[in-house]
């Protein structure tokens, strides 16, 4: 595995804790979790009124951990290293808000990434976490 600078995915910047329910519109997520179709959070959330989904996507640069009943992506920076999810554009505040929320709340820390040429926040964990196991093929199943 090699590091190259090019990588699909980088950190632009990192939000400001008023970025969500300001008013100024909420953007574009990377969700890689139970935030799936198809997944728990998706349903709890309401993502298919509060949300329009986009595209399947992937992102370079980043491992799949698993915590249990979720996961978490850390970022290597090996171009080797693949994580898969979706994009959805966020259409309402308060959506926004509880996921920011409920991450935040875990831990996880909110980035801005770049996706296939498009800025979108995504969450982070920092370091593997202790006892994670690798997501082999970065790619979330819940069951």
């Amino acid at each position: 595995m090699r590091r190259r600078p090019g990588i699909l995915a980088r950190v632009t910047h990192f939000i400001s804790p008023n970025r969500f329910g300001d008013g100024s519109g909420m953007g574009l997520i990377f969700v890689y979790g139970s935030l799936k179709r198809n997944c728990f959070n998706h349903g709890k959330f309401d993502f298919d009124k509060k949300t329009r989904f986009l595209k399947d996507a992937a992102v370079r640069g980043f491992r799949m951990y698993n915590l249990g009943h979720y996961p978490c992506i850390v970022r290597t920076g090996l171009e080797d290293d693949v994580v898969h999810g979706e994009i959805f554009d966020l259409v309402d505040n308060e959506c926004a808000a509880l996921i920011k929320k409920m991450e935040e709340a875990v831990h996880y820390a909110e980035e801005i990434i770049e996706v296939d040429g498009e800025q979108v926040i995504t969450y982070v964990f920092r370091r593997v976490p202790t006892h994670a196991k690798l997501v082999v093929d970065g790619n979330w199943r819940e069951g």
